[in-house]
């Protein structure tokens, strides 16, 4: 079982090492990287550990320097039932329309 965690709100100049220095306290990480675009962090990443984590890591309390982030169990686009999603992009099929100008 994968245990992934997607880190939402980082410093901007958060890096890989920061990620793995701040969660490392709650078990040991495979894998754990800022997403980035030309150079500049999009200011999420993702942090993999061995095993299921320490409890505390969900509870709200993570920081990246000095930084409140948010932290959640990240899940594939597979697992992702298209019926519960606005748009529902890849799986459903869906088309968007915006329906404006009624009385």
């Amino acid at each position: 079982m994968v245990h992934k965690y997607f880190i939402g709100g980082l410093p901007s100049e958060a890096s890989h090492d920061d990620l793995r220095r701040e969660f490392g306290q709650y078990g040991e990480i495979t894998e754990a990287f800022v997403m980035m675009r030309d150079g500049t962090s999009r200011r999420f990443g993702f942090v993999t550990f061995v095993q299921r984590p320490s409890e505390k890591l969900l509870s709200g309390e993570a920081q990246v320097l000095g930084k409140p982030v948010a932290v959640k169990r990240a899940v594939s686009q597979d697992d992702i039932d298209p019926a519960s999603t606005v748009g529902g992009k890849k799986k459903s099929g869906w088309k968007k329309l915006f329906v404006g100008g009624l009385p």
